[in-house]
């Protein structure tokens, strides 16, 4: 047996989709998929607004390897991670001047 199809409009539309899905939307903002998304969003987020703030400014030039090492600079300081970069910075420091 087959459906008849049925044009509904769009507030119909939306009808039809509170009664399917928003029961739904509790359960899903508490999942830990939901989560971990947000999370990521937040993330990228948090990156657009610091490029926007820091590197995009009038009178400001960058290349891009400049603004990598800048982005990868910051995102070190605000992991905690600093120590450890001038740890690694400082034992690679002889090997690049040329000591043995």
């Amino acid at each position: 047996m087959k459906l008849p199809l049925v044009e509904l409009t769009l507030l119909e539309k939306l009808a039809e989709f509170d009664i399917w899905v928003t029961p739904f939307l509790g359960s899903i903002r508490d999942s830990p998929r939901f989560r971990e998304v947000m999370d990521q969003v937040e993330t990228v987020l948090t990156v657009r607004r610091l490029v926007n703030l820091r590197i995009k400014s009038n009178a400001t030039y960058w290349l891009e390897q400049s603004a990598e090492a800048i982005l990868h600079l910051r995102a070190v300081l605000k992991a905690g991670r600093w120590e450890e970069l001038e740890r690694h910075a400082f034992d690679a420091a002889p090997s690049l001047m040329g000591a043995a």
